[in-house]
């Protein structure tokens, strides 16, 4: 014991509850434009109306919701995961901004045309800015358990 009393049901912090239910959230959204581009339901992946998510966009998404429920997890190892996602997501967006900017064009352009004879659309300038964003911001979190089980 710490000195401190302590409510005998534990409860998460309002940071932790938040990432936790965003988290999910991103990942349910991307999860379901994903599932609207494999089986070709357009209202699936225009959830908002507007112009549809991408696949490539979707699991950035996907990568995004995932790293923020493990980076708040109970076990130390999940919180190298998150960052791997976010790792993979700040590249994700560095390589489509790469491939608007007429220098780098020729650097990042094999990787993008690759994407986009997969059959997937290029995600937008304002998606991969959000994606470096977002990927920074997990990347600097701290990783603190605030799990009950701990």
């Amino acid at each position: 014991m710490n000195g401190r009393s302590e409510p005998a049901g534990r409860r998460l912090p309002v940071s932790t509850l938040a990432a936790v239910v965003t988290g999910l959230l991103a990942w349910l959204i991307a999860a379901l434009g994903l599932i609207g581009w494999t089986l070709e339901i357009p209202a699936m992946s225009n959830l908002f109306g507007g112009v549809a998510m991408q696949p490539i966009t979707a699991i950035g998404l996907m990568l995004c919701g995932a790293g923020l429920l493990l980076i708040t997890g109970p076990r130390r190892w999940t919180a190298a995961i998150a960052r791997m996602f976010a790792c993979v997501v700040v590249l994700m967006g560095a390589v489509t901004i790469g491939g608007f900017v007429p220098g780098l064009a020729a650097v990042t352009g094999p990787l993008v045309r690759a994407v986009q004879q997969a059959g997937a659309g290029r995600m937008s300038v304002m998606a991969a800015v959000n994606f470096i964003a977002v990927g920074i911001g997990i990347l600097t979190l701290r990783a603190r358990s605030h799990w009950p089980s701990q």
